[in-house]
């Protein structure tokens, strides 16, 4: 049956509780709790952070938080305190919804950062974008761990490019009416 996003939102509040900025701020003095930036890393840098807050955009909380992924980040234990927020409460509800799915607890919304800062919370400057990104470092990992002719000191980004047309070719056959070969 259809939803909307409307939907979703009510069902991911009444499922993650909402705090206020001063039940955070006993739960982060207490020690025990992951605080979760799920903005994108340009509003983060606009604006700044939950003092000790992973930025985890919402995109890409389900690889760091599940324990299988590739992309897993060790603070996501299922069994500690999740605080998750963003700009203003909705990603973050849905996130901590998501959270539950992947067997996490005890997850809070502190919904909106501005509300934070407002009520005199910490704040600190957002991470310095890695070198590399997250993403570039697991596509060097994946073409290294890729079956295949690979050999120590060849160019990943080669390699990957070359895999990438491999699982087109495999996805989207040249036969294929829609295949990228055939639309260009």
């Amino acid at each position: 049956m259809p939803t909307s996003v409307k939907d979703m939102l009510a069902k991911a509040g009444a499922a993650v509780p909402r705090i206020t900025p001063s039940e955070a701020a006993d739960l982060i003095r207490d020690g025990k709790a992951l605080v979760v930036d799920l903005r994108e890393a340009a509003e983060v840098q606009e604006s700044g952070k939950v003092k000790g807050a992973l930025e985890v955009p919402r995109g890409l909380l389900e690889f760091r938080a599940d324990p299988a992924s590739p992309s897993h980040d060790p603070a996501f234990e299922p069994g500690r305190t999740v605080i998750v927020y963003c700009a203003s409460g909705g990603r973050s509800a849905l996130g901590g919804k998501t959270l539950q799915e992947l067997g996490f607890t005890d997850v809070r919304n502190l919904g909106g950062f501005k509300d934070w800062a407002q009520s005199g919370g910490a704040v600190a400057p957002a991470d310095a974008p890695p070198a590399v990104s997250g993403g570039q470092q697991n596509a060097d990992k994946a073409a290294e761990s890729a079956p295949g002719p690979y050999q120590p000191g060849e160019d990943l980004a080669r390699r990957q490019d070359q895999l990438l047309d491999e699982a087109v070719e495999e996805t989207f056959p040249a036969s294929d009416p829609i295949s990228p070969k055939r639309i260009v």
